[in-house]
């Protein structure tokens, strides 16, 4: 079995010490011709088990897409490539991942996971017996590559999309789709809310290498006036779900503050017994270290291959350095040459040393200061002696 990963090269140091190629978590896939989508690479794990059947569903109805496209006549872009047939669990089966693992079941998507996070297959099986980890992978959607959210496993970043009614289309939400995987989305999110709604999903689940979600409870809750935030209800939900092998995470409240991260971790996990928590707050980043080192080095190729997009970042470097020179100058055009922070500190380690020795130096100089300021004498004039008291008998 074999994961991708993305490998990025790295130019040597500026005294020839050479930085190894980083390997990092790669999401984008394959890569697709938009209209006629991805393989369904991991059919034949699907059917493989043989607790799936293929579903009679009541098929589409143009009014599924809005009221544009029942005045069309049509959605605005057709899709036409495969056309899997909806498939669901056989009667009496259950198949999900937390299913498969509360049975001592290691599946491939288990295997697949193990690999991608450098971790033993039965850290995910335990992760994922227990709730702590989901791995979301649905049937109806074998085109997708499987991962893993838990406390155990990687930090993952989650990417929204979704057309209005006022803006997108068809084409640009794909194009949505295939730059968040691109640039490091493990998870995406459709949140459209225009027309050609189920059309556009399509599009995106045939060409989508990440797990998608969607938000169909709100427009049933809009049609039976209910009410979806009733946080109390978190960790009821969950274990009458977990009773059901149905694996969860929790979506936490809105953006929130960085110290307030912990607490609403801690609450969520002792509610909902450590199930995996999404909050819509701060980001997490990798790559620091390596990127950090390229740009104390100057290293304005490596900076830009170990950002999160590195076109944009060697676009917006070029709109004012653009000469080939300036790959390898060591400043940048937001301070110049002259006040270069990063050229100054450079110039400073050069002709003083490490940090150790510019201590040292400065540690000499203090006490430098301290013998000037007694008179800058090496020996000092003698002491007088005071004469003892003399008794009194």
């Amino acid at each position: 079995m074999q994961v991708p990963v993305t490998e990025i090269h790295q130019l040597d140091a500026p005294d020839g010490t050479p930085n190894d190629p980083l390997r990092v978590y790669r999401t984008m896939g394959p890569g697709s011709v938009p209209e006629e989508g991805l393989e369904p690479w991991r059919a034949p794990w699907i059917e493989e088990r043989d607790d799936t059947g293929v579903h009679e569903a009541r098929g589409r109805k143009l009014e599924d897409d809005g009221r544009s496209a029942v005045r069309r006549g049509a959605p605005s872009q057709q899709w036409r490539g495969r056309k899997p047939e909806p498939r669901r669990a056989r009667p009496g089966r259950t198949v999900t991942q937390m299913h498969y693992a509360r049975r001592g079941v290691v599946t491939p998507e288990m295997r697949f996971v193990a690999l991608r996070e450098q971790c033993d297959v039965e850290l995910v099986r335990q992760e994922v017996t227990a709730g702590r980890a989901v791995i979301p992978l649905n049937v109806n959607h074998p085109e997708s590559e499987p991962m893993v959210i838990g406390r155990q496993f990687l930090v993952k970043v989650n990417a929204n999309i979704g057309n209005s009614a006022v803006t997108s289309s068809i084409s640009e939400e794909v194009a949505k789709l295939e730059w968040a995987a691109k640039w490091g989305a493990d998870t995406l999110m459709d949140l459209s809310t225009g027309n050609d709604i189920h059309t556009t999903r399509e599009w995106i689940l045939r060409n989508s290498p990440i797990p998608i979600g969607t938000v169909p409870i709100y427009q049933a809750l809009e049609k039976v006036d209910g009410d979806a935030n009733d946080a109390a209800q978190f960790a009821e939900l969950t274990k009458r779900a977990w009773e059901h092998d149905v694996q969860v995470m929790v979506e936490g409240p809105g953006h929130i503050p960085l110290h307030k991260t912990r607490e609403n971790v801690e609450r969520q996990q002792e509610l909902c017994d450590g199930a995996p928590f999404y909050t819509l707050g701060p980001l997490a980043t990798e790559r620091d270290d390596a990127l950090s080192k390229a740009r104390s080095e100057f290293r304005w190729r490596d900076q830009f291959g170990l950002g999160l997009d590195p076109v944009t970042a060697q676009e917006y470097h070029d709109e004012t350095l653009p000469a080939e020179p300036a790959k390898t100058a060591h400043f940048c055009s937001m301070c110049g040459p002259k006040f270069c922070s990063m050229r100054i500190s450079q110039d400073i380690r050069d002709t003083y040393g490490s940090a150790d020795n510019q201590a040292a130096i400065a540690g000499m100089q203090r006490k430098s200061q301290e013998f000037l300021a007694v008179g800058g004498q090496v020996y000092l004039p003698e002491p007088a002696l005071r004469e003892p008291d003399t008794a009194t008998p």
